[in-house]
């Protein structure tokens, strides 16, 4: 087990009941966190085990130019941010599976078939149709644009972090705890279960960190055998030419400037 029992939430919070929806059973939400982050930290874990220098060295060589690291540090930044950008990956996953699981209990929403969209709930009388993303994106960016209709409001559901909600070009943004008490009709829900989802999930065991580090160690051999000089520099022409894909750019993404906001009701 790869979250030990004491970490398991234990901790309960009042919630506030729409009249016609069911009783949001907090025991069965919180059985459902554990056992999913549970499964994500084993997946976490899994990819490490198989982890092999090209796919590491994949994202990132061309931010270590400026900085002449020595191998070991070219290893270890780079297992960090491959570990960083897995459990983001994981995050987004288990948020949009706890948000379906709630709506369902709810029984004010359903998990979307529409391809791109996450769920389908109605809020002050008007369907909504909603992407869920763990922080403020552009809508720019999303794979789903839906056809104008009027009686359809497009929503993004910011799980994370904390904002007014808002519109921009024609999305609604429910964010961090609107977002969830939208769905769930509980304003504590948020500070109580959510945020200590994100702390919980970069949590590891000591076969984790002991494995961690026999793959730093492995793949800085390798490294020095493959792309170090005898004098013991770096060849970075050689990594940089390589046969891999091409390098992504993850870019920080700023919050958007809503051109109007407005208060839950």
């Amino acid at each position: 087990m790869w979250y030990t029992s004491r970490h398991s939430l234990s901790r309960q919070f009042s919630g506030e009941q729409k009249n016609g929806m069911n009783s949001l059973n907090l025991t069965e939400v919180n059985t459902f966190v554990n056992e999913r982050i549970n499964s994500l930290l084993q997946k976490q874990y899994q990819s490490l085990v198989g982890l092999c220098l090209e796919k590491l060295l994949r994202r990132s060589p061309l931010l270590f130019l400026e900085r002449n690291p020595n191998a070991s540090e070219v290893i270890e930044h780079s297992l960090n941010t491959y570990l960083a950008v897995t459990r983001e990956h994981l995050f987004k996953h288990l948020l949009v599976e706890l948000a379906q699981f709630i709506v369902m209990q709810e029984g004010n929403g359903r998990s979307s078939a529409i391809s791109g969209i996450d769920l389908e709930l109605t809020h002050n009388n008007t369907p909504h149709f909603i992407i869920i993303h763990p922080w403020l994106i552009e809508p720019d960016n999303l794979s789903f644009n839906p056809q104008p209709a009027a009686e359809i409001q497009p929503t993004i559901g910011v799980s994370y972090g904390k904002a007014f909600t808002g519109y921009l070009h024609g999305y609604l943004h429910f964010i961090g705890p609107h977002f969830w008490r939208i769905i769930s009709y509980n304003k504590n829900l948020y500070d109580d279960l959510i945020t200590p989802i994100r702390y919980r999930i970069g949590t590891y065991d000591d076969a984790f960190h002991k494995e961690k580090s026999a793959i730093i160690n492995r793949l800085t051999l390798e490294f020095i055998n493959r792309f170090c000089q005898h004098s013991g520099e770096i060849d970075w022409t050689r990594i940089i030419e390589r046969d891999i894909d091409p390098v992504n750019d993850y870019s920080t993404i700023t919050a958007p400037y809503f051109e109007k906001t407005e208060r839950i009701r």
